[in-house]
């Protein structure tokens, strides 16, 4: 488990950094579809050896297929369009609020309770969070 978050964090920091530089030279449509081709044999291989198959889906799954590609994309495409207009910092500092705002759509739209540790961990990464984007803030505004 351990192993597997430390290959995680890696493979996501790279996908950032990579994302970042690519954006350089690729539009955010161009690198989407270079990112989506090398993906998708590499999962198929792993979704293969993980369910000991690669099944077919049946005439009325197909949208769930579809689902699935279209709106994840969707986000992956935006986040690597705003590499091109934002700091790898500033990105990598919103997608900390993701698990707050997971927690709290889950407790809003599903009735799902906050627990005490989960409180706090939202109260923390939220004070991280403006923390950083004054921080950030500041040292744009100061002169060269």
């Amino acid at each position: 488990g351990d192993a597997l978050a430390v290959a995680a964090l890696i493979f996501f920091a790279a996908y950032f950094a990579l994302g970042k530089a690519a954006r350089e030279t690729l539009s955010g449509i161009t690198l989407q579809t270079h990112s989506l081709i090398a993906g998708v044999p590499v999962l198929a291989v792993v979704f293969a050896v993980d369910s000991g198959g690669l099944p077919i889906p049946a005439a009325g799954q197909w949208w769930y297929v579809f689902g699935l590609i279209a709106f994840p994309s969707t986000g992956h495409f935006l986040l690597n369009w705003a590499h091109a207009h934002v700091s790898l910092t500033l990105v990598s500092l919103m997608t900390l609020a993701v698990p707050v705002l997971s927690i709290l759509g889950a407790a809003v739209l599903f009735d799902e309770p906050v627990n005490g540790l989960q409180g706090a961990g939202i109260v923390v990464v939220l004070m991280v969070l403006s923390f950083a984007v004054v921080d950030t803030s500041r040292l744009q505004a100061e002169p060269a």
